[in-house]
């Protein structure tokens, strides 16, 4: 390489004798192994100031500091210096102001001396893939050639960056019990950084970090990598996962597959499956028909899809309104729409009415309507046996659906006849008390009840929706289907033949009893609908009471909807229905459901209960003390801390195993293709779809990393603690904890942070080491008690 700098004096000590390696050895080469030292103060420099944190352990840490900079500048290794070289080499070329990131990584991406390494981490072709993405984003102009390399000899300087890098990687190297810098070394630095290079390569490349990291540590011919991949590899078999994550060439494959599957697979439309069944029915009552059909509850999954497209086909932003009425008549609940004149709500009614079976009854109630209008007039030949009984055929009492239209504005004699009718399904006719084949009743109203005395009946709707206007985005749409004829807007009136009515109250009976025996609903998730309901009682403004039938209610019609749609089981996102429930004077109340549901689901069970919520901290913290034991050294008895190390490693495996199954499957539902994840999350809406897509699955994702890391940290220990070699046991031990000494010991961690709320959230008030001394107890630890002055780790 052309120099300018030829003058330079041939003798730079260690570092020079190092530069003399690399061929040929020119004076670029002697001034760059001068800036060696330079980069030496520099980085001692930084361990200095990140040394400086208040807090226990500082001072140690500045002890250990001042050995590490007497360590031999000769640490670096050959293949590092070429690596090195080339890097420099590469900026200059590429005319980048400094020595990078970027330039490291490519020079270990193309020098042969790191051909072993490139193998491990980059296999066959990727290696040339990674190549060009890091060579694009080291050139300058905008064809993306290459601009002339630089004509000065001097060295580059490296950048911030780079010498972070080199600074984790000197701490690699030292976790290893190595006493050589290893381009190895290097690259597990640069992947320590999220917002590195390395790691954005990775990324692009589609490929899996903790993939490429094991990888790497198996070039390095140490106990410790051994150790550490020993460990990880037993974490990866926790909760079924028994192989690790695809690499990149898999991946691709992976996905080539998945398109040319799409391509040939199109799954069928719900009412093109779904209309046969009913037209093979005979000519009998439709309730006896639909009895047939509804066998299954596949079937009454897919006359349920062909409902939904008979109910919403020609109106536009009413499918939530339409799942809710789908829900209430499967569920045998009432609904209940708020909401301006003009919004559809009649329709809406009418629709449900023409999909299910049975006889439908419609009134206007206003404070003038008379009792007779609703229940039916006095049988004049009762009136001769001087009986005051009631013809209730036609009328609600006789009714297997029901829409009354501004309910609230009816008068006392109705209201009160219908409370026994809303729940009890009876009716008081005379002298007598006859049952009511009342299936759902749809009531609607332009304001919410102000009387105290309506709350009774209010509370009986548990479905309440406040039905917008058609939004102004969709006005457009709305107003192609008004153009369209009345019949076919009005389809579900005229083309729904009695013998093909999809659902009748003999498929809502079916299914609440299936749903009774066959669908279980988690104590976790009960946990979280009994802490909604305080929170909206105690904290909400204003309150909202939840009253005891209204909450029993909700959770047997979760369990219903998630039968309805082939779920054994109810997930945490069948709870966002409770938007829909548990609101009670305004209906900006639902939005705070949903809020308080996003920020907990796929979290755990509620506050003071033993769960995962309370039981990974706990685990974390009784950790963190037996490091800290180990560290100090009194815990020499390596039986104990074994025993120990398992006791807290069972249930953390349950609770990893458990994060990832959850994780998988809510994952398979949000991003899932196929009918079956399709039809489960139906009652959801696109909006909700989202939205848990956007929160939830970071938030699963987080957890399973979360719980997978201490695993991890727990089954290191444990594998070291195995080594029969004293000396290779000291070695790993010391490497381990160097490895998290840093972060234990950061005062302003958010770990820390939230290990320190579970101790002042517990309900043993004597503080911090009685908390942690009972939690070593239930997890049944023999290292008990926290030395004076350790804190938590």
């Amino acid at each position: 390489e052309p120099s300018s700098s030829s003058s330079a004096s041939p003798t730079v000590g260690t570092f020079a004798a190092a530069a003399t390696i690399l061929a040929p050895a020119s004076a670029s080469a002697v001034a760059w192994a001068q800036q060696l030292p330079e980069v030496r103060t520099r980085l001692d420099a930084m361990r200095r100031r990140n040394s400086r944190i208040p807090g226990a352990g500082a001072a140690d840490r500045d002890a250990d500091e001042q050995a590490n900079r007497k360590i031999d500048p000769n640490i670096y290794s050959h293949s590092l210096l070429e690596v090195i070289k080339q890097a420099d080499v590469q900026a200059k070329r590429m005319r980048q102001p400094g020595l990078n990131t970027e330039s490291l990584l490519l020079s270990m991406l193309t020098t042969p001396k790191t051909a072993a390494l490139r193998q491990a981490a980059f296999p066959g072709d990727v290696a040339t893939y990674a190549k060009a993405i890091v060579e694009g984003r080291l050139r300058t102009d905008e064809e993306g050639s290459y601009r002339p390399a630089s004509s000065s000899g001097a060295p580059l300087r490296f950048t911030p960056m780079a010498e972070r890098a080199l600074l984790e990687a000197e701490d690699e190297m030292r976790r290893f019990g190595q006493d050589v810098l290893e381009p190895a070394h290097l690259l597990l630095g640069m992947l320590q950084d999220p917002r590195g290079e390395a790691c954005l390569l990775i990324t692009e490349l589609k490929a899996d970090l903790e993939t490429v990291r094991r990888s790497v540590l198996g070039t390095l011919p140490t106990v410790l990598a051994k150790v550490r991949l020993a460990a990880a590899e037993s974490v990866d078999k926790v909760g079924g996962q028994a192989s690790p994550p695809l690499s990149f060439s898999q991946r691709v494959a992976r996905d080539a597959a998945a398109c040319l599957q799409e391509d040939v697979n199109v799954a069928p439309t719900p009412s093109s499956s779904s209309t046969s069944s009913p037209k093979k029915a005979s000519n009998k009552s439709s309730s006896s028909a639909s009895a047939k059909g509804s066998s299954s509850t596949m079937s009454i999954s897919s006359r349920l899809l062909d409902s939904y497209q008979l109910v919403t086909k020609g109106l536009v932003e009413r499918s939530v309104e339409s799942k809710l009425l789908l829900l209430a008549a499967l569920g045998g609940e009432h609904v209940f729409f708020l909401g301006p004149p003009g919004t559809a709500k009649s329709l809406l009614a009418r629709r449900i009415a023409s999909v299910c079976c049975g006889s439908f009854f419609e009134r206007l109630l206003t404070r003038f309507t008379v009792p007779e209008e609703v229940f039916g007039p006095l049988s004049l030949k009762a009136l001769e046996q001087d009986e005051l009984r009631r013809k209730v055929e036609g009328f609600l009492p006789s009714a297997d659906v029901a829409f009354l239209d501004e309910v609230f504005k009816a008068n006392s004699s109705i209201l009160n006849a219908l409370l026994s009718i809303l729940n009890e399904r009876v009716f008081d006719n005379g002298g007598s008390r006859i049952d009511v084949p009342l299936w759902c009743v749809v009531a609607a109203s332009n304001e919410l009840p102000e009387s105290e005395e309506l709350d009774a009946l209010y509370d009986r709707f548990l479905l309440r929706r406040a039905v917008p206007r058609v939004s102004d985005a969709a006005v457009p749409d709305f107003l192609r289907a008004a153009l369209r004829s009345e019949a076919e807007v009005e389809v579900a009136e005229s083309s729904v033949a009695p013998d093909s009515v999809p659902l009748s109250a003999s498929d809502s009976e079916a299914l609440r009893a299936k749903a009774a025996q066959h669908v279980t609903f988690p104590e976790r998730l009960l946990l979280l609908v009994a802490e909604l309901r305080t929170f909206l009682r105690d904290e909400a403004e204003p309150p909202v009471l939840v009253s005891d039938r209204r909450i029993a209610k909700a959770v047997r019609l979760l369990r219903v909807a998630a039968c309805a749609v082939g779920g054994d089981e109810v997930m945490d996102l069948d709870l966002l229905l409770l938007q829909h429930v548990f609101w009670d004077k305004d209906p900006s109340q639902a939005a705070l459901v949903r809020d308080w549901l996003f920020d907990r689901l796929v979290g755990g069970p509620a506050r003071g209960q033993r769960s995962e919520v309370e039981e990974v901290p706990q685990i974390q913290l009784l950790f963190g003390s037996i490091k800290k034991l180990l560290k100090r050294g009194l815990l020499k008895n390596v039986d104990v801390a074994q025993k120990d190390l398992r006791s807290l490693m069972e249930p953390m495996q349950e609770q990893l195993s458990i994060r990832r199954a959850r994780a998988a499957a809510l994952k398979t539902l949000l991003t899932g293709t196929d009918v079956k994840s399709r039809l489960r999350i139906f009652w959801l809406e696109p909006s909700d779809l989202q939205e848990a897509t956007d929160r939830l699955l970071p938030s699963a994702t987080a957890a399973v990393a979360e719980a997978a890391a201490l695993l991890t940290g727990m089954t290191e220990f444990s594998e070291a603690l195995k080594l029969p070699d004293a000396a290779d046991r000291k070695m790993c031990l010391q490497g381990l904890l160097d490895k998290t000494s840093a972060d234990d010991e950061d005062p302003d961690s958010s770990r820390r942070q939230r290990l320190q709320s579970v101790i002042a959230d517990s309900a043993n008030p004597s503080g911090e080491k009685d908390s942690i001394n009972k939690w070593a107890e239930n997890f049944k630890l023999s290292s008990r008690g926290i030395p004076p002055g350790m804190g938590v780790m």
